[in-house]
């Protein structure tokens, strides 16, 4: 049980199940709400019972049917105005025309209509193609109706003659057409599409229904079982069995009068319109499984056809749409279904016409569209007016509550409601110590209670006040409170009357009733102030006044803890919240977004910078499922792996030749030789002179090609394919010696040097020492590497000059090599440097943001505001010194940036169907898209593609 800061509890009213025990006036005397809003009878009184409003999830006064006047110089509607209609998936909808012989057409989102068919269109090659539609035709059409696998079926009246027309909406090409002459010659007058493609006729000259299979046969009843045949053998005990011969499927219909339209809301239940006289019609349902027939509902007015509204997902209700001889408005009838089958009940809601032709109500997507206009038909949607008329006014009694106090003196009664102007909420209540004490009184202890007044402090409960926050408005809005009188008993018990204009109606969402009264009198005033029980309850009650806006203001401070949780924080006080860590919330983040990043804010700042919290950053941005386990960094386990990717540079870096072995405390870890064509440094100069020799198709190196230096530059060697016997042999291209060659030789030339070295030096023993000690003080970042690398090997130039064994006086003069080195340690080291560490620096610091992208019918405005978002935010979140590109991906393995297997599997790529986005005029190239619609379609039939 909920208190306020003073102890004081209270009795709640929140929802429909809240509401049901309550009783009010009906027929029967006092009944339960609960009992009368199953009973979906329609109200006519001026007085009636509340009525729950599900939408708003309110308490409201009774809605009644509202009846427009007859339209000025509009005709009334008769039978012959009514033309077979159906729509596709797409939005199409098709219709029979004025003079029965076409069918029409008018596609989604026209707004006029073309022929559909007969398609008189003629070919110029007359030996290859003929008219579609002989001159003499003279059939005229009936009902429409498309079925679950894309057929457009047709019922055809030629002569003496009925036939059903199946159009293919996929395919295309001319009809089908069905004769069943056995069983419907001439009588067909109504269809309806099944659930699952099937096909329900009504025969209604011979009152029978007749079903149809997905391949347009007559559905036929299971065989009864079997028989001992006429004929017998004379002689043996085995008798002759015959097999029963199964028979047509069918439903006898003999109490229809005039079935105007029929419609099924099951796969097995069909729902036909049955028009009874002028002024009446009825729905009746039949049960296709049993073939039994129930009248669902009565209906006072010539209905003139119907219309069933697709089924909304989740939701058991269906609506049908009904329409009659006036044409200006449609009335609704909602099916529920319970234990006992569909119970059909009318609905109050204004659903105005204008200009209706009378052909029908076509069911198109989630939506109803009736035809309008004169001439050509403009098919406009059936919209439901917010309008509304209600009674004047309705009344309930709540059952008695317990305070479980003797002699409670009851508080006061708050209302989450909507008063809005000309209309009002009276409250009487009485309350004693004994149940029985309600059964027996004769109504005179009813004590009528102060109109309820609209508050400023937006309710009193601290966690609702705090995060719904309801605000007063102009149009009645907020909290209402009464203070109670003259209340004081265990049980109380309350009668509620909302009054109206006929047009406005209050809405009650909840109400609580609040006890004991903390009593100021009581607890801070000398027992003098009570003595006198007049001028004690009127300073009582004074003073609970005051204590009401005190309570709600103590009521505060002590859930002032609540503004500092996210989880219950006002939305308006998150900014604030998020100022504490010097943040700033994106606007177009949602509350629960907004909460959820407070409520994790120091766990996030702790990964900035890192992948994890990159990651993170940009989910918060994109990913609109993200839920509290995202914040378990690093990433957990449940991570999507086609989610937002951060690929870092390095992990795909293209390495080089790797070493076997490492030698004198190396720092780097050398990896295994994964080749064994490559190089190996234990081969020596003269090995990778012999394998060179080969390449260029020698037998083997000459004695001068032995004794020269092996260039590591590509112009020392006139011919081309010096790269690619680089690559196969050392696993790259040589490239930092050439470059630093061409520096140095720059160097001497603008030194004034008359005869520039054309090398660089592999020892200290120079011609001219002081030119290379000024080179080598202006080192390349390469250089810098290069002897970095060699200091952090050997650490005294000493060990390197026994290893290589040369006489380097110090690192800072070691020239990176443009010929082969001569020693087996100095060629690991080259090797090593420019095959491994190199494409390490070149790659480190950097990486890549890759976005998925899942669809190709985003806009490219969209996926650029998308990017430049990502951009943004990884600015914000990088470490300073990195850098960064953003692009998007397709969930799939990127050729360069995965690591692919033997169970590898590799599509049609960029070819794919299903990555080329659909086809936008003036947008798109020919032959990069696809124009036709989606392939693989249900039924079988594909859909023609270019």
């Amino acid at each position: 049980m909920l208190m306020n800061v003073n102890g004081s509890s209270y009795h709640l009213y929140l929802g429909r199940e809240d509401w049901v025990a309550c009783r009010s006036d009906a027929e029967g005397g006092l009944l339960p709400l609960g009992e009368i809003w199953q009973n979906d009878d329609p109200v006519e009184e001026q007085s009636a019972p509340p009525e729950w409003n599900a939408a708003d999830a309110s308490l409201t006064i009774a809605p009644l049917l509202e009846l427009l006047p007859p339209t000025e110089n509009e005709r009334r509607l008769g039978v012959d105005d009514r033309r077979g209609l159906a729509a596709d998936r797409n939005g199409n909808i098709y219709f029979v025309s004025d003079d029965l012989q076409s069918i029409l057409v008018q596609g989604a989102g026209a707004d006029h209509s073309s022929r559909y068919w007969p398609d008189d269109r003629q070919c110029a090659d007359e030996s290859e193609f003929v008219d579609l539609l002989p001159e003499d035709d003279t059939r005229t059409f009936g009902a429409l109706a498309v079925t679950e696998c894309d057929y457009l079926c047709a019922i055809a009246n030629d002569g003496d003659e009925t036939r059903v027309m199946r159009f293919d909406l996929v395919g295309g090409g001319p009809p089908e057409e069905f004769h069943y002459p056995d069983f419907a010659p001439d009588g067909l007058t109504e269809t309806a599409a099944l659930p699952g493609g099937g096909l329900m006729l009504l025969d209604q000259d011979g009152a029978r229904l007749l079903g149809l299979t997905t391949d347009m046969q007559l559905c036929l009843t299971e065989a009864p079982g079997e028989s001992d045949s006429a004929f017998q053998p004379l002689e043996g005990d085995v008798a002759r069995i015959d097999k029963n011969a199964a028979s047509i499927w069918q439903i006898d219909l003999p109490e229809l009068d005039q079935p105007l339209c029929m419609v099924a809301i099951s796969s097995h239940e069909l729902l036909i319109l049955d028009r009874l006289s002028e002024d009446r019609a009825r729905l009746l349902l039949v049960d296709c499984d049993n073939g039994s027939r129930t009248s669902l509902i009565e209906i006072d007015y010539g209905a003139l056809g119907l219309a069933l509204l697709p089924q909304e997902e989740g939701k058991e209700r269906r609506r049908i749409m009904l329409w009659g001889p006036g044409g200006n408005q449609a009335r609704a009838i909602d099916l529920r279904h319970s234990e006992d089958g569909w119970i059909a009940a009318g609905s109050t809601n204004l659903i105005p016409m204008r200009r209706f032709g009378g052909r029908g109500i076509a069911a198109s997507g989630k939506r109803l569209y009736y035809d309008s206009g004169v001439g050509g038909p403009v098919w406009i949607p059936l919209m439901v007016q917010k309008r509304c008329r209600f009674a004047q006014s309705s009344s309930l009694i709540t059952p008695p509550l317990d305070s479980d106090i003797f002699a409670c003196v009851w508080d006061r009664i708050r209302m989450d409601a909507v008063v809005p102007a000309g209309a009002s909420i009276s409250i009487e209540a009485r309350a004693f110590d004994s149940l029985e004490n309600f059964e027996t009184d004769d109504g005179n202890s009813w004590i009528v209670q102060p109109q309820p007044y609209l508050n400023g402090d937006r309710g009193e409960l601290p966690k609702l006040s705090l995060s719904a926050q309801q605000k007063t408005t102009a149009r009645g809005e907020g909290c209402w409170d009464v203070l109670l009188q003259q209340l004081e008993g265990r049980y109380v018990q309350l009668r509620l009357t909302m009054a109206g204009d006929g047009r406005r109606s209050p809405a009650i969402s909840a109400l609580r009733i609040w006890y004991p009264r903390f009593s100021y009198a009581e607890r801070f005033l000398p027992a003098l102030y009570s003595e006198d029980a007049i001028s004690g309850n009127f300073t009582d009650r004074f003073l609970a006044s005051m204590e009401g806006v005190n309570s709600a203001i103590e009521a505060k401070v002590v859930a002032a803890q609540y503004l500092l949780d996210p989880r219950f924080a006002p939305a308006e006080a998150l900014d604030w919240l998020a100022g504490w860590f010097d943040i700033a919330l994106d606007p177009a983040w949602d509350e629960r977004r907004r909460r959820m990043f407070i409520k994790y804010a120091v766990k996030f700042l702790g990964w900035r910078g890192t992948l994890p919290g990159l990651r993170l950053a940009l989910r918060l941005a994109f990913d609109p499922d993200i839920t509290d386990c995202d914040f378990e960094l690093p990433d957990h386990a449940g991570a999507s792996a086609n989610g937002i990717r951060i690929v870092e540079n390095f992990r795909t870096r293209r390495s080089g030749h790797r070493l076997g072995s490492n030698r004198i405390g190396s720092t780097l870890q050398p990896l295994a030789t994964i080749s064994g064509a490559l190089w190996s440094p234990e081969e020596g100069k003269s090995g990778l002179v012999e394998r060179w020799a080969r390449y260029l198709g020698q037998k083997s190196a000459t004695p001068v090609q032995q004794m020269a230096s092996f260039s590591l530059v590509a112009d020392d060697y006139e011919s081309e394919d010096w790269a690619s016997f680089a690559m196969a042999h050392f696993g790259f291209v040589p490239q930092l010696g050439g470059e630093e060659r061409k520096n140095w030789r720059a160097f001497q030339l603008s030194a004034g040097v008359q005869q520039p070295l054309l090398r660089q030096p592999v020892d200290a023993d120079l011609p001219d020492a002081g030119t290379w000690h000024e080179f080598t003080a202006l080192n390349s970042r390469n250089q810098q590497y290069w002897q970095r690398f060699l200091r952090g090997k050997y650490h005294q130039i000493e060990l390197l000059n026994k290893a290589w064994n040369t006489k380097w006086t110090e690192f800072a003069r070691i020239a990176l090599p443009d010929v082969l080195p001569e020693t087996v340690t100095a060629l690991e080291d080259w090797l090593m440097f420019e095959g491994q560490v190199i494409p390490m620096h070149r790659s480190a610091h950097r990486f890549s943001v890759l976005l998925p992208r899942h669809d190709t019918g985003v806009a490219v405005q969209h996926e650029e505001q998308q990017l430049a978002l990502a951009k943004r935010i990884i600015a914000l979140e990088k470490p300073a010194h990195t850098i960064f590109d953003v692009r998007f991906f397709w969930a799939m393995n990127r050729l360069g940036e995965a690591r692919l297997g033997y169970d590898t599997h590799i599509g049609a790529g960029s070819r794919a169907p299903q990555l080329i986005p659909p086809a936008i005029l003036g947008r798109n190239v020919a032959g990069a898209t696809f124009v036709g619609g989606p392939q693989n379609n249900q039924s079988g039939r594909e859909r023609l593609a270019c």
